[in-house]
């Protein structure tokens, strides 16, 4: 297909609700898209995402990547500039931390950086402990080897209120979101001669058929499609300590976002006291057996934290947090960790994104995964780039130095398979889940909500009932194609 036979009413699939998913929808029905239909087990945001998510980092520091800092960069400037994230955008800057010398040289690498960054005179190198302590008087460990920059650009955003914002911009532009059975995505269809991606069968049977399908299913890619090893599915962990004092919650209030390089990072406090902490380490696979396209095969498989909301997290992982906190505040070291869990994002080998058309089904499937792990910050942008390739606009990239950077840092590349770094290209020690202990919890009934969110969980259930009315009264329908009159 070429971008001959797409109208502005032409209909279009875009599988998942998460961050990338939305951000397609929303920059589609920007452009005037008005068949657009976004499929998802869950109401967006979905919980099942990577960023549903309390905070996410919007950065730039890439240590010499000047690819990735000047997407980054565009993304930064839509955080600041769009009127429709200034409630959820918080420009702290971020604080980096070499906790020992086996960092300095990555730190350095980001200071060299940032000096060539637009706001390089208000870039600051602490040379010890001592002037990290005065510099962030709130951070109470010894900091006997450290050095830190500070970079004034970038900082947090609360993540899932960032979704659900775009979410309701897309309804008000008219995008449909499906949920529930009928909105959970079981295979793609194809025409006979397996040239041409047709449409979507849903796990109730359901069939949307449209001129683009788009996945934007991220750790769920590789079970739709065969990837050709392109992607694993990894999770990171994360836990909350709560402020109740109000003076102590204070005391951190608009700090930036604060990263030791070699044990993880935390945030400020949000409006009701809770912090949110990570370990740095490079991720936990989940391996099964599954079956993709008809084969069997071994994969890293996702359990979404919507889908098993009583999952928590390795108790290995616990101790990281704590260790984290006994660097950076040990105060906090023994406090209740709340609300852990495990975020599930896919990993490409080169960590670029996979933003592709697919060489078999020409413009019919749009890809849109590889996030590798930092992409929710690209929340405002990249869904342009998605929208490009839908339109066959991609020849349009070579017009800046960077675009003409994208179709190969972006493209289909399983020649890259073997060729992904091992474990220790990151710090910390990550490995399978088989091999740990405490995190599997019972059940797959989403709970609903975030930390204490009452309102997401009322609006999911609704719709589940609203769902199951649906599903009895149109129960003899099953092409739902014909409704869209296909």
């Amino acid at each position: 297909m070429t971008n001959k036979d797409i109208q502005l009413g032409s209909h279009i699939i875009v599988v998942g609700g998460g961050t990338w998913g939305l951000s397609t929808a929303w920059h589609l029905a920007q452009r005037g898209y008005r068949n657009v239909i976004c499929i998802d087990k869950f109401p967006y945001p979905s919980p099942d995402s990577a960023g549903y998510d309390l905070n996410k980092m919007a950065r730039t520091e890439y240590g010499g990547e000047k690819f990735m800092q000047s997407i980054s960069r565009e993304a930064l400037h839509e955080w600041r500039s769009n009127p429709l994230f200034h409630t959820v955008f918080h420009e702290t800057g971020r604080l980096s931390i070499a906790s020992s010398p086996a960092s300095y040289d990555e730190l350095q690498e980001y200071h060299r950086e940032l000096l060539q960054s637009p706001r390089a005179g208000e870039v600051v190198w602490l040379d010890s402990g001592e002037e990290i302590r005065k510099f962030a008087p709130y951070l109470t460990g010894s900091f006997n080897e450290a050095k830190a920059v500070y970079n004034p650009e970038g900082g947090w955003v609360h993540a899932r209120k960032a979704m659900e914002l775009v979410g309701v911009e897309c309804t008000r532009l008219g995008v449909q979101f499906i949920n529930g059975p009928s909105g959970t995505a079981s295979e793609l269809i194809f025409n006979s001669s397996r040239s041409t991606v047709l449409g979507v069968r849903c796990l109730d049977g359901s069939i949307y058929l449209a001129s683009r399908v788009i996945l934007a299913t991220g750790a769920w890619s590789d079970l739709l499609l065969d990837m050709e090893s392109q992607l694993i599915a990894k999770c990171w962990t994360l836990a909350h300590v709560k402020l109740a004092d109000p003076s102590e919650r204070q005391a951190v209030k608009g700090i930036p976002v604060i990263l030791d390089m070699e044990k993880g990072f935390f945030f400020e406090p949000d409006e009701e006291g809770y912090v949110k902490i990570c370990n740095e380490f490079p991720g936990f696979t989940n391996y099964q057996k599954a079956l993709v396209e008809g084969k069997e095969k071994k994969l890293s498989v996702p359990r979404g934290h919507g889908s098993h909301p009583t999952d928590t997290m390795p108790d290995r992982s616990f101790q990281e947090v704590r260790d984290l906190l006994d660097i950076l505040k040990p105060e906090w070291r023994d406090r209740e960790l709340l609300n852990s869990k495990m975020c599930w994002c896919t990993d490409t080998p080169d960590r670029n994104f996979l933003i592709s058309l697919h060489p078999q089904y020409g413009r019919s499937l749009v890809l849109a995964t590889g996030d590798s792990g930092h992409g929710f910050k690209m929340l405002p942008t990249v869904g342009k780039y998605v929208a490009d390739l839908v339109e066959g606009r991609e020849d349009e990239w070579q017009q800046s130095e960077v675009g003409k950077q994208l179709k190969d840092k972006w493209r289909w590349r399983p020649d890259t398979a073997d060729k992904r770094p091992g474990d220790d290209s990151r710090p910390g020690h990550g490995g399978d889940l088989s091999e740990e202990e405490g995190w599997k919890g019972e059940g797959t009934t989403w709970s609903g909500g975030y930390i204490g969110d009452s309102s997401s969980r009322s609006r999911w259930h609704g719709q589940v009932i609203l769902l199951t009315i649906l599903t009895i009264t149109l129960g003899c329908i099953v092409y739902r194609g014909l409704l869209w009159g296909l």
